[in-house]
């Protein structure tokens, strides 16, 4: 028989999850773009690649240091006032990128739509822990991983082509008006929990933090801090996703473009095949690890390919064509397992501080992305043997194996971390209940 009440329940969660979502995707959009715009913005600018790795980190430094303001704020006041505000602070910032006159003006772009987009990922976050059952959590976070990773996408093959058509500064003004339209439409729409909406969803539900007591934010990041599992699981996500984020965000396509002088067009191919496979199987981890009824095995396995995967690219004598594109998917998969990282952290905390706990978790491996950009392009300008052609330094391939191997050395710390990290059996360790 039809139930108007559950049908009214879904029409208004997965409103709440699509607008949320669109907010998402343009974040990482923004996260990486500067891969396939690097040498338009490095030529326009000219700028060495350090200056560019420091350009492209401004997003992760600001979205880093706001992730534990975010999940305060979040875990107070939910996800519909926080991304509403975060989405048009993102698109301020994406238009002054694309109108800035100088470089120095245009590191404040990044800056400014990484402050608003930190908010994003924590809210939608928090938002599924309540509008979905616990069972459902692996299964939700891998659709909002591979959703949100169309942005990625998009910022890979898709944008080279655009900017065969159009600007990269008209691309960036477009994407911060559609992320201002977005802040209305959340602010219009989304309920932070079921209950704030009218709903009394049933035990299977975290129950909403506004029924939860309330204590000082800075008890609740002792006991964040406190938690060595969330540090375990913190280590295990640097070794796939700071890895694989800081290379598919920057340096995946240059080094294909000055290592075998393919195409920006060509190169980005290889990169848009790895973000694609990396959405595709955050679905499949985490509906497999919810099936199963197991974490950490699937987190331990992404640590190893990463691994393999940045020793292969460092190391064996591949080329663009199968022995590449089998390298770039290795460590695109091996990223997924973040989705089951995120799925631990709920897991061993309480619901009152998820939002935290999930932000003090993205900072760390955001923070690991924008040091590893700029590490990463500082490495190449030191092996570089000093070529420079109309102003702009020439890179080769060698100049790339330095970054590649301090990527391998990090993975290799992610086992070491993922082992021992604690199984929770797809289950909350905490008994913070809707009664």
């Amino acid at each position: 028989m039809h139930n108007p009440g559950a049908f009214n329940f879904n029409r208004v969660r997965w409103t709440i999850f699509t607008l949320l979502t669109l907010s998402f995707i343009l974040g990482f959009f923004h996260r990486f773009a500067p891969a396939a715009f690097a040498e338009a913005v490095r030529g326009e600018f000219h700028i060495s690649a350090a200056a560019l790795g420091t350009l492209a980190s401004m997003h992760f430094y600001t979205y880093t240091a706001m992730q534990i303001p975010s999940g305060i704020l979040i875990d107070r006041f939910g996800a519909r006032l926080n991304v509403s505000i975060g989405a048009i602070i993102a698109g301020l910032g994406s238009i002054l990128f694309g109108l800035a006159p100088s470089f120095a003006i245009a590191s404040l772009g990044p800056f400014i739509v990484g402050l608003g987009v930190s908010t994003i990922f924590v809210g939608i976050m928090k938002s599924n822990s309540l509008w979905f059952r616990e069972n459902q959590y692996g299964w939700i976070s891998g659709i909002t991983m591979l959703l949100g990773n169309l942005g990625s996408v998009l910022a890979a093959q898709p944008l080279a082509m655009l900017l065969e058509w159009f600007s990269w500064r008209s691309i960036f003004v477009t994407a911060g008006a559609l992320s201002v339209v977005l802040s209305l439409l959340t602010y219009l729409f989304v309920r932070n929990s079921p209950q704030e909406a009218g709903f009394q969803p049933g035990s299977q539900y975290i129950q909403s933090q506004r029924d939860l007591p309330k204590k000082p934010w800075i008890h609740d990041l002792q006991r964040v801090i406190h938690n060595k599992n969330i540090w375990f699981t913190l280590g295990a996500g640097i070794g796939t996703n700071s890895t694989f984020y800081a290379f598919a965000g920057l340096w995946g396509i240059p080094l294909l473009r000055d290592g075998f002088h393919l195409s920006n067009n060509h190169a980005s191919f290889y990169t848009t095949l790895a973000l694609a496979t990396y959405g595709l199987a955050s679905l499949g981890i985490g509906w497999f690890s919810d099936k199963l009824g197991v974490r950490k095995p699937m987190i331990i396995l992404g640590n190893l390919l990463s691994f393999v995967g940045w020793i292969g690219l460092a190391l064996l004598p591949w080329t663009p064509g199968w022995s590449g594109l089998f390298l770039y998917l290795l460590v695109g998969a091996s990223a997924s397992q973040i989705v089951i990282t995120f799925a631990v952290v709920k897991e061993v905390v309480s619901p009152s501080i998820s939002g935290m706990s999930l932000a003090f978790l993205n900072a760390g491996i955001f923070l690991g992305v924008a040091l590893l950009q700029s590490v990463f392009g500082w490495i190449m300008d030191i092996s570089n043997a000093g070529n420079v052609i109309h102003g702009a330094t020439q890179y080769v391939l060698h100049d790339y194996i330095g970054g590649l191997l301090l990527f391998a050395a990090i993975s290799f710390v992610g086992i070491l971390s993922s082992l021992t990290v604690t199984e929770t059996h797809c289950q909350s360790l905490t008994e913070e209940k809707v009664l």
